[in-house]
């Protein structure tokens, strides 16, 4: 006899005594080949689900997808735009780079000639000063020359 079988008291006072005396063998309960006692299921089968619950349940599924892809797809378009945006900014503001580029490039250009017709004048005007000088040193050697001959010459 097992207690969790919940006897009357009477039978349950029987049990006991015929286990003590023996009178009775004790009885096991068969485990059908299994450790543990078969289990009752913590809910009941569920019907069977017809083909139009079936197919109204696969339509609603669907159109929620269609209405997530859709939102997905506007997302989707919308970042495109921005991004064909933010192209057209960012090309418009490479060009005013380039073009300033150019313009500064066609700046030096012109400065570098510039200082370069200065320089050529300045070497025409070295060489007046250094051939004049050289004329004058010439003259005046000469001078000195001819005073020098004279002075000490004579």
């Amino acid at each position: 006899m097992r207690l969790d079988e919940n006897p009357d008291p009477a039978s349950f006072a029987r049990g006991i005594f015929d286990e003590i005396m023996g009178s009775t063998p004790p009885k096991v309960r068969s485990l059908d080949d299994r450790d543990k006692p078969k289990r009752r299921a913590d809910t009941t089968p569920m019907n069977d689900i017809t083909r139009e619950e079936l197919n109204a349940k696969l339509e609603a599924i669907e159109v929620k997808m269609d209405a997530r892809v859709q939102a997905v797809s506007a997302k989707i378009d919308s970042f495109l735009s921005a991004q064909v945006e933010r192209d057209k900014a960012w090309e418009k503001v490479s060009e005013a780079r380039f073009d300033r580029i150019e313009k500064d490039i066609s700046s030096i250009k012109a400065d570098s000639k510039k200082i370069a017709e200065e320089i050529n004048g300045l070497k025409v005007t070295m060489a007046k000063y250094l051939g004049a000088a050289i004329v004058i040193g010439a003259v005046a050697s000469a001078i000195l020359g001819a005073a020098a001959k004279n002075l000490l010459g004579s």
